[in-house]
């Protein structure tokens, strides 16, 4: 299991800088298998596990609210505390209690500091933090995580 997290981590960390092009345009869509130029957070996860190949430890969607939607069927919420490298982090920006962004934890909860530090696509050094233009390391602080996805590494 160790070796699949770190695989995925990886795949990740390899991308940190990669910039999008015009509307939404990136390369983790062909491997996703998604469409291209839409908002493109979860398909870099599900890019980044298909290339460590680790598919089957995720649900393939361009969408965080099924990611969401998928890990409440799978009983795979872990709370925050729980947190650990490899999981899905979904944010809440707006206090909507809907997800507008993922990112994959490249660190365990820090609970001192009551954060967790992702890599996310799709999200911005300082613009746009749902819709951004790249794929960048990020210190979450506690308040944006909406729920923590545990992958399903067994399968």
């Amino acid at each position: 299991m160790s070796l699949l997290i770190d695989a995925v981590v990886a795949q990740a960390q390899g991308n940190i800088g990669y910039q999008e092009g015009p509307g939404n345009d990136n390369k983790f869509a062909a491997t996703a298998k998604h469409p291209n130029h839409q908002p493109w957070c979860a398909t870099f996860i599900v890019a980044c596990f298909a290339k460590a190949g680790a598919l089957a430890a995720v649900k393939s969607t361009s969408s965080c609210i099924d990611l969401l939607k998928w890990g409440k069927t799978k009983k795979a919420i872990v709370e925050l505390k729980d947190a650990k490298r490899g999981d899905l982090i979904l944010m809440d920006f707006t206090g909507s209690k809907i997800p507008q962004h993922v990112g994959i934890a490249s660190k365990d909860f820090n609970p001192q500091l009551k954060n967790i530090e992702t890599i996310e696509g799709n999200t911005s050094d300082s613009g746009s933090q749902a819709n951004g233009d790249g794929v960048y390391r990020k210190v979450r602080p506690a308040q944006f995580v909406l729920a923590v996805v545990r992958p399903q590494w067994s399968n």
